[in-house]
């Protein structure tokens, strides 16, 4: 359930275009390498704590 939930956001094509923009912004100057990295960290941060947190609650719902 966890692993088929975060797939399927993470493979969502609109979450690769934003990417592919903050590329294109970097490559264009308007923001820093520094910049679109921390922006990503944070996303992959707010992901991993909810995968990890459904993840807690489908094991409690379980009785595991």
């Amino acid at each position: 359930e966890v692993v088929h939930t975060s797939m399927k956001q993470l493979l969502n094509p609109e979450l690769t275009a934003s990417w592919e923009k903050g590329l294109t912004y970097v490559a264009e100057g308007s923001i820093t390498p520094d910049e679109y990295m921390q922006k990503l960290e944070r996303f992959v941060i707010g992901r991993t704590y909810n995968a990890v947190h459904m993840g807690k609650c489908v094991w409690a719902a379980a009785g595991v």
